[in-house]
């Protein structure tokens, strides 16, 4: 696998579970700010689509964009981790959110944790933001 490959790739999986992020974004955090044709084509090439979420990657414009499985099964899988309740948890603070919540702007990866529930967040030492209130 070439490395710009593999560096899309691994951009693509930082996108977190129901948000999308555009190619210009995915050509940008694989260093190559000006490839966005280029980051279609490597996703294109996703050997384990499921896992590399190459789905959750759209147009700038907000189009979805062309997926490999094709664009009905592209909107299902956008539909269905939309729905799915991600909460995000912010190291320094010690609180979660939703995922979306204007809190977890400008926080890197390396501050953010993954939770499936407020109880699982509430037993790991986090409380509820009191921006977006998760359930």
């Amino acid at each position: 696998m070439r490395s710009f490959q593999r560096s899309v790739l691994e951009t693509a999986c930082r996108i977190p579970l129901g948000e999308v992020r555009s190619y210009g974004w995915v050509a940008a955090g694989a260093g190559h700010p000006g490839a966005v044709r280029a980051v279609g084509t490597a996703l294109g090439t996703n050997p384990v689509p499921l896992i590399v979420p190459c789905h959750r990657v759209i147009r700038s414009d907000g189009s979805i964009g062309g997926y490999g499985g094709g664009l009905p099964l592209k909107r299902r899988l956008l539909r269905l981790e939309s729905e799915i309740p991600a909460l995000i948890g912010i190291v320094s603070t010690k609180t979660v959110c939703r995922a979306g919540c204007a809190s977890l702007r400008g926080r890197s990866e390396a501050e953010r944790v993954t939770f499936s529930s407020v109880e699982e967040a509430r037993v790991a030492g986090y409380r509820r933001c009191a921006t977006c209130r998760p359930d």
